[in-house]
């Protein structure tokens, strides 16, 4: 039986893991979807924990099977795939290939839905409307607060998931799941969609009192028009072209300037 490199992940093995973390879905696909950027990514470890022959043609294969879940939310998968890769060769017998392959499916649904309605959802609009708002109301200079305060509040949430999550994923292996488990991040969606809401109310409020009575019907008639074909579950793309179109057409019509 081929013996393979007994060796533990180092520190910098984790820190090229984590930067190559950012690519995992540049090579996205129909078949498979994220299996060659997540296979990119936990490459080091692969290369670190198996020497060159069939066990490490075997590893790189394992980790090029279907993957898909919330980019920046895989970073936990990532890390208890490593833990779990290491500990299978460090302690033959404790983790087998199927044990892998579970947790990675098992992960991936739950923590697409978490990220998907924390950071896509909730974050990045929330984000914008407060750049938006700080656009709108800092004179001169000061406007350019608004995109830099968007940038870094949206990115310092990402950048610490995408690292945080793959050393606690490495440290907790699939004790990982249950810390995710105790994490209520509905409260703090709920939390971030009511102040999202208090900053839409003052956005409104500030563009409709420069505008006159015709523009004002024009505006909160096509806010209630939205709500209401939002109600009934209209494509989201259909209402932003319908939107962008109505504008020009009232433009060219001088009913808006």
């Amino acid at each position: 039986m081929e013996k393979v490199q007994n060796h533990a992940i180092t520190k910098l093995d984790l820190i090229k893991i984590m930067h190559r973390s950012f690519y995992i879905q540049a090579v996205w696909n129909f078949e498979r979807l994220q299996n060659l950027g997540f296979l990119f990514t936990v490459v080091p470890m692969i290369n670190r924990l198996y020497k060159k022959g069939p066990a490490r043609i075997e590893a790189l294969h394992r980790n090029l099977e279907f993957f898909n879940t919330h980019p920046y939310m895989a970073s936990f998968v990532v890390g208890v795939t490593t833990s779990l890769e290491e500990k299978m060769v460090n302690q033959p017998g404790t983790v087998k290939p199927e044990d892998i392959r579970s947790i990675k499916a098992i992960m991936s649904g739950p923590l697409a839905a978490i990220g998907d309605a924390f950071f896509w959802a909730s974050l990045r609009p929330f984000s914008a409307l407060i750049g938006i708002l700080m656009i709108l109301t800092l004179e001169g200079n000061g406007k350019l607060i608004g995109p830099v305060f968007f940038l870094l509040f949206f990115n310092f949430f990402g950048l610490y998931i995408r690292f945080g999550g793959i050393a606690k994923g490495y440290i907790l292996g699939t004790g990982v799941v249950e810390i995710l488990k105790k994490f209520d991040t509905q409260d703090l969606i709920t939390v971030i969609n009511l102040l999202g809401m208090i900053g839409l109310g003052v956005l409104i409020m500030l563009y409709a009192v420069n505008l006159n009575m015709w523009q004002n019907i024009v505006f909160f008639g096509t806010l209630l028009m939205m709500y209401g074909l939002i109600r009934k579950k209209i494509n989201t793309n259909i209402l932003i072209y319908g939107v962008l179109a109505l504008g020009v057409l009232l433009y060219y019509l001088k009913v808006i300037l």
